[in-house]
């Protein structure tokens, strides 16, 4: 499978989707695109399938005719085998990931929680939002309580009430991507 799905990237494959074994597996970047080398059972109707009802279910956002991003959702289907979405901080959505989030699941590739849904990122993509704990540390404050990138301004705006509210502990700061205090 590693070798057939490398081989199609190579050729020119934007994404490779898998099925064959009907189970969720691990997944995979290469060459800067993702390999789900198999997405479970997201929508079969087959009676040995119905022993696992997990899957994927996989959203690719293409912009200009280029993958810009990956994401996916936990889904399980039900006892009508109806396919529901769960979300990946869910109970139900923690188990039905458990295959993939061991770190030996992941190849080349980084998945992270975005709203509700699990984004997958080659591991040596430069992200463009910047590391928050980066810029805090540089900037000598304690982790915030809240923050928040403002990508179109490039500032973090970062706050902190402080421990065990003590007066003159908190913090509200605005900050440059380089650390500064603005």
């Amino acid at each position: 499978q590693r070798d057939l799905g490398r081989a199609a990237i190579e050729a020119g494959a934007d994404v490779i989707l898998g099925h064959g074994p009907h189970k969720i597996q691990t997944i995979e970047m290469w060459q800067n695109r993702p390999i789900f080398f198999s997405v479970g059972n997201s929508a079969f109707d087959w009676w040995k399938g119905r022993k696992t009802p997990e899957g994927l279910m996989v959203r690719l956002l293409v912009k200009n005719q280029e993958l810009e991003q990956v994401s996916f959702v936990p889904l399980l289907r039900d006892g009508e085998n109806n396919p529901k979405l769960y979300k990946p901080s869910s109970d139900i959505g923690k188990e039905v990931m458990s295959p993939i989030t061991k770190s030996q699941h992941v190849h080349r590739a980084r998945a992270r929680q975005v709203g509700d849904e699990i984004v997958v990122f080659d591991a040596n993509y430069q992200e463009a939002t910047p590391t928050l704990e980066k810029i805090w540390e540089v900037a000598g404050l304690h982790l915030p309580e809240s923050a928040v990138f403002d990508a179109e301004r490039n500032l973090l705006y970062m706050s902190n009430m402080g421990e065990n509210n003590i007066a003159g502990d908190g913090f509200v700061a605005t900050l440059s991507l380089d650390g500064k205090i603005l």
